[in-house]
């Protein structure tokens, strides 16, 4: 594209450039943009007349991105989020009459509370809003930077598995809570008195074990192992939820964060593990070209209001 072109392209379509390659689908462009369908559809032909490339092509029922489109994305995402800066006004937020999305990343357990403390906090003040929770997996900061994700809840940096070049650090990060570890117990099976669990019952029986990143081992059998003991683990799960149902199905023990049984109790007395597990840090983080904006304060303030009520519960007596 030469000079002369540029000063003759209408610049809205960097715009609609930036969110058909976030959404790689027009209808969804269409929404974030606040315009029609058709709308999107001519502005996407005339960039591709103006780019001399399809930018998007079909793959089954969805949209894929050119080579050239994905070596754009990242600087076209850049751009915008300069020009937001740019002309950055704090504008009134009217919850009343907003409409749209806000989309979080989480995991599958801090979904089920998000979406909670949302009906609770955010849903009666901003009845139009709709909320969308998408699988926490990296590199989500991309989605975090180009605004395909408005908000992430995850755990402290440390326990992140980053891919190498990945600068968490660059994004507003701030403390929710802090993550505990309870153990889920199937009726009638490791029966203690006073409602706790020994050392010995706890070994006694099978375990369901929860690790996101597929590991054969979890943090509770490193403890084990330092003291020269081991647990049966009879199932593996990659999901908090899937866990703790499988647990009650098959009659195991399972040892998880505390959100897990604020999720989902499914079922279980939930107690104190008879070893002491060290708990974690959970943080809400967002992209800084965000922290002023008007919509997305008040969104992530109300969430995190309820997300604050919503984890204040004891599992181990509600």
């Amino acid at each position: 594209m030469s000079e002369r072109q540029l000063e003759t392209l209408d610049l809205n379509l960097v715009l609609t450039l930036h969110w058909v390659l976030t959404e790689q689908n027009v209808s969804r462009a269409a929404e974030r943009l606040g315009v029609s369908q058709p709308a999107v559809s001519h502005g996407l032909k005339r960039l591709r007349d103006a780019f001399g490339d399809p930018l998007l092509v079909k793959s089954g029922r969805t949209m894929r991105p050119t080579p050239r489109a994905e070596r754009m994305k990242p600087e076209v995402a850049r751009i915008v989020a300069g020009l937001r800066e740019l002309f950055q006004v704090e504008a009134a937020f009217d919850p009343a009459v907003a409409q749209g999305r806000f989309r979080i990343a989480a995991s599958d357990n801090w979904a089920v509370l998000a979406a909670r403390a949302w009906a609770r906090s955010v849903a009666p003040l901003a009845p139009k809003l709709a909320l969308d929770v998408v699988a926490i997996e990296f590199p989500v900061a991309q989605d975090l930077i180009s605004g395909a994700v408005d908000l992430v809840i995850m755990p402290e940096a440390k326990l992140l598995d980053l891919p190498p070049g990945l600068d968490i650090d660059q994004f507003v990060q701030r403390p929710l809570c802090e993550e505990a570890y309870l153990t889920g117990v199937p009726d009638g099976v490791a029966a203690a008195s006073g409602g706790g669990l020994s050392l010995e019952a706890f070994l006694a029986e099978s375990h369901v074990l929860v690790s996101p990143a597929g590991a054969s081992f979890g943090v509770v059998d490193d403890l084990l192992t330092a003291q020269g003991r081991t647990r049966r683990v009879a199932y593996r799960t990659e999901s908090f939820l899937a866990g703790v149902h499988v647990a009650r199905e098959a009659g195991c023990l399972i040892t998880a964060p505390r959100s897990s049984f604020l999720a989902e109790r499914g079922g279980l007395r939930v107690v104190d593990p008879p070893l002491p597990v060290p708990g974690y840090a959970v943080l809400t983080g967002w992209h800084p070209n965000w922290t002023g904006d008007a919509r997305h304060r008040w969104l992530r303030e109300k969430l995190s209001e309820g997300l604050t009520e919503v984890v204040a519960a004891d599992p181990r007596t509600s």
